[in-house]
């Protein structure tokens, strides 16, 4: 069974940071992240998103992405500029109960199989997805949880 999204967007406001790139180096850069004080909506904030370059007609042209994000950073006196927003409580993945998709990940939580059954409360994170939200070329950093 495929998954179909179902990106029912909240209409309240949430909490987004600018982040401003700088290579130093070829095995190095600086990044630096700022919350904004105001809150914003997804609407503003795909609208006020900061883009730099040319618009791809088709993404699934990796490396001449790829090549379009380095060559944004390569200017060391100009720092790249993005926005993102982490952390999000919501999903485009329906209620478990609603999509019963393998493709779900709100179905996750109550596989047979898995520990995060037992957890008897709705941990926004952990037992239901959060969502980031990024403009064009927001880097976020890998985790030590990710690895």
């Amino acid at each position: 069974k495929s998954w179909n999204a179902s990106f029912n967007f909240p209409l309240e406001e949430f909490p987004y940071r600018d982040q401003s790139i700088t290579v130093r180096s070829e095995s190095s850069c600086q990044i630096s992240s700022i919350r904004q004080k105001e809150k914003t909506t997804f609407r503003k904030f795909v609208l006020s998103a900061p883009d730099r370059g040319a618009r791809l007609s088709n993404p699934s042209e990796v490396e001449a992405y790829e090549k379009s994000y380095w060559d944004s950073l390569a200017d060391e006196k100009t720092p790249y500029k993005a926005r993102y927003a982490n952390d999000l409580n919501f999903s485009a993945f329906a209620p478990p109960e609603k999509e019963t998709s393998q493709w779900n990940l709100n179905r996750v939580p109550y596989l047979s199989t898995g520990m995060l059954r037992h957890v008897p409360v709705n941990i926004p994170g952990v037992t239901r997805s959060y969502s980031y939200i990024g403009s064009k070329f927001s880097t976020f950093c890998w985790h030590v949880e990710d690895d």
